[in-house]
């Protein structure tokens, strides 16, 4: 399998705030999404592109609640 060349930009809705994710492969099996959310600066890996891309969502949903 070849590796994907080139970072793909997202948008992410997330607490009613749009954010910008950025994602791209690593590895034949790891995909990195890096992203701002606030102040902080959130990175996620996942198996596929869109796992990346969920756990990033999910890593910034659990540091938007109190």
């Amino acid at each position: 399998m070849a590796i994907a060349k080139g970072v793909r930009k997202y948008s992410v809705a997330l607490h009613r705030k749009e954010y910008e994710v950025s994602v791209n492969q690593q590895s034949e099996a790891v995909w990195r999404a890096v992203g701002r959310y606030g102040d902080e600066l959130i990175e996620a890996t996942g198996r596929s592109e869109s796992t990346a891309l969920a756990s990033w969502k999910e890593r910034a949903r659990y540091r938007g609640n109190p």
